[in-house]
């Protein structure tokens, strides 16, 4: 049992010590809420505001996508100015009401833009800011409650972001076609406040600070050779990491491997319309993609338990960049709905990959720290992607080259997770378990 801290007197320590399951599975389903809010408000229901915003102001998609630039890009400062609150007892709780009430009230007003230039200040500056709170949360509460069954935990909160396509964007179209875009975007608020807001008292730091111990104590045996455990697991400080190869390097892959996935996610919708389908059908294909790519979310995490992060994200990277090439190849709804589930089944594995990146490497203790330092360059990554792919589809009037390049990206990606080695197992020492103070 881990040191009793003065935490435990607290009714949510009670509650976790008291609760006939491991509390860190209360975690995992914030981190899912959270990856299900972002998918609505960004990744998933962005392509599908892209068309009706366009339709109704005649602003060009790359204007509009520059919003969704921008919320990376200042997510990006914000995680690197913020993310060592994550690791400070208190601070996720801080990080999740004061980001979620800023996301939400810039999404209502989103009503009132008459310009560009507002929806990019408003939507991509305002609601990035908030954005900051949720996505350190969500990228670094369950690396640090979980460690054996790291992988398999992240591949269920991350699960958040299939249910998102599968649910939200049909939801999405359909507030559309009632309330309008503006209006929209005040409901997507709404929905934001009622299932994130009860999260925040129940978003504890680590599992040490209510007197528990990562995996509830449980050591899994290792299924892998060098496999750490939470008796064993060696935390490196973010000055520590700096100094590391290795670091330099997954950011360089984890850069990469960003920017593949924003602007995969980002031209789905726009490129199946423009190859002859109806938004409706283009809506349903990614609820196909949603459904296809929710039992592949937990699979990719196992599989990173079996196998290592790294290899994990080889056959990922390899596997997305085929499906890219393959939809450029669709000729029918049939083919197109086979591909768009072959999509989910493999670009679904990134996120939760790139969130176990950071952990595996460099232990739980200082996560919050890494993730907002990486945060600061993946999101430039993240950001510049769906502009491009915008710019370019403004000049060509297609989006079959962006698919090009996507392959291309995916395979820079698995060939630098080649390169990449352990951390030398010399530097490693057992983790303090008892505080992570």
């Amino acid at each position: 049992m881990a040191r009793v801290s003065a935490a435990e007197s607290t009714a949510v320590a009670r509650l976790a010590r008291r609760l006939p399951f491991f509390y860190g599975w209360v975690i995992v389903y914030i981190s899912f809420i959270g990856v299900f809010i972002m998918g609505a408000i960004s990744y998933w229901g962005m392509p599908v505001f892209v068309g009706p915003i366009h339709d109704d102001t005649g602003w060009s998609h790359a204007s509009i996508l520059a919003g969704l630039a921008a919320r990376f890009i200042v997510g990006g400062f914000g995680g690197f100015a913020l993310g060592h609150l994550a690791d400070k007892r208190g601070g996720p709780p801080l990080l999740l009401l004061v980001g979620v009430t800023i996301d939400a009230a810039a999404l209502v007003a989103l009503r009132w833009v008459e310009t560009p230039a507002q929806f990019i200040f408003v939507y991509g500056v305002i609601g990035g800011a908030g954005n900051t709170g949720m996505r350190l949360v969500q990228s670094t509460l369950v690396a640090k409650w979980f460690v054996a069954r790291r992988g398999t935990a992240v591949g269920f909160s991350s699960n958040g972001g299939g249910v998102s396509a599968l649910i939200m964007v049909p939801v999405i179209a359909f507030l559309i076609s009632e309330l309008g875009w503006r209006d929209a975007w005040s409901a997507l608020a709404a929905i934001m406040l009622v299932l994130l807001l009860p999260c925040v008292p129940l978003a504890v730091r680590a599992p040490e600070d209510v007197g528990l111990e990562p995996d509830n104590g449980v050591q899994a045996g290792p299924s892998r050779p060098g496999r750490v455990t939470a008796a064993t697991e060696r935390s490196y400080r973010l000055g520590e990491v700096v100094h590391t190869w290795q670091f330099w390097l997954l950011l360089g892959g984890v850069l990469i491997g960003n920017y593949a996935l924003q602007t995969h996610t980002v031209v789905l919708v726009p490129y199946i319309e423009e190859i002859g389908f109806s938004s409706a059908t283009a809506a349903s294909a990614l609820s196909v993609y949603g459904l296809f790519s929710l039992g592949m979310r937990f699979a990719w995490g196992m599989l990173a338990d079996r196998l290592s992060v790294r290899r994990a994200i080889i056959i990922q990277a390899l596997a997305t960049g085929a499906a890219a090439v393959l939809l450029i190849q669709v000729t029918g709804l049939a083919s197109l709905y086979m591909v768009i589930a072959l999509t989910g089944m493999t670009l679904s594995g990134y996120p939760p990959l790139q969130i176990l990146v950071w952990p595996e490497f460099f232990g739980r203790r200082h996560i919050g720290s890494i993730v907002g330092l990486t945060q600061f360059f993946t999101t430039f990554a993240g950001a510049v992607g769906p502009v491009i792919a915008g710019f370019v589809n403004d000049r060509s009037g297609t989006y079959e080259s962006t698919l090009w390049l996507l392959l291309v990206t995916w395979l820079a990606c698995a060939v630098v997770m080649y390169a990449v080695r352990s951390v030398p197992s010399g530097e490693r020492e057992p983790a303090v378990t008892a505080s992570m103070g």
